[in-house]
């Protein structure tokens, strides 16, 4: 405070308003403020993100015995892929988890199939 002029009288510190008022007004017109608001929105943005990261990578959920060599043709029964179209029945997040993590495993172990259920053509990617 005793940049902008103030003093200090006893435990109390003391400044003229119409002083405080320039001084605020001459920082937010140097670009000061500005720069210092949008690192704070960046910093927060930044927290939010490793925050929400942190969350994610503490996600668990079960993991069948077998899954990882699962092909398309093994898929749990509550998993239907055609065309255009991905359905997947679930009890809650942890077996959502549990049958997208199937579902990849067997697109990893069984690519031309899954190309072929999933395009109906069986002209994906090469």
């Amino acid at each position: 405070m005793h940049r902008f002029g103030g003093y200090q009288a006893g435990r109390t510190f003391l400044i003229e308003r119409d002083r405080l008022v320039a001084e605020l007004d001459a920082i937010h017109s140097t670009g000061d403020y500005q720069r210092e608001v949008n690192r704070h929105e960046k910093l927060a943005t930044e927290v939010g993100k490793l925050q929400q990261e942190r969350r994610a990578k503490e996600v668990r959920f079960a993991v069948p015995p077998g899954v990882r060599e699962t092909r398309m043709a093994t898929l749990p029964e509550s998993v239907h892929l055609a065309p255009g179209r991905l359905e997947i029945g679930f009890s809650d997040s942890g077996d959502l988890l549990a049958k997208l993590f199937a579902l990849a495993k067997a697109a990893a172990n069984d690519y031309d199939t899954f190309v072929r259920e999933s395009d109906g053509n069986g002209s994906g990617p090469a």
